[in-house]
């Protein structure tokens, strides 16, 4: 989980300083690339470990391995708009997307927190980190997107 946090928040920070297009195509292969695939293997490869750090032990891991392909094919995409250079109205969706993705897990581990259970503070952490995640991909996404006079931005 530590390295996914990490990841974003290297994307994150070349972000706030990003001067130029190329700084973008970084970003998005960052952020959303890189951390959609680490979070596939995470998810999907390593869901034993996964379910135990969520107290999910024992389940059918088949909803963790469908979360992992969810992060995968986000991964794949915002890595293909960097390398084949898509622009920033793409790249900004894939942003976007990405984030609002993030959100509903946000939302998710702030009902588990509400409700209480053996890993009350990790869904609090893990909510409010995700919270924060998507604020800051919602802001790129509309500021890449905004500078590609992409409308409503």
């Amino acid at each position: 989980m530590w390295l996914t946090w990490i990841a974003g928040g290297g994307g994150l920070a070349i972000a706030s300083g990003a001067s130029s297009s190329e700084d973008g195509l970084v970003v998005v292969a960052w952020t959303v690339g890189l951390v959609g695939v680490i979070s596939f293997f995470r998810h999907s490869v390593f869901h034993r470990a996964d379910a135990a750090r969520m107290g999910w032990e024992g389940g059918n891991p088949g909803f963790q391995i469908e979360v992992g392909f969810a992060n995968l094919a986000m991964g794949l995409v915002a890595i293909a708009s960097a390398v084949w250079a898509w622009g920033p109205a793409a790249q900004g969706a894939v942003v976007l997307a990405y984030g609002l993705y993030i959100l509903q897990s946000a939302l998710i581990h702030t009902a588990n927190a509400i409700r209480g259970g053996d890993h009350r503070r990790h869904d609090v952490v893990v909510a409010a980190l995700s919270y924060a995640l998507s604020i800051a991909f919602a802001v790129f996404a509309a500021i890449g997107m905004g500078a590609a006079g992409v409308n409503p931005f």
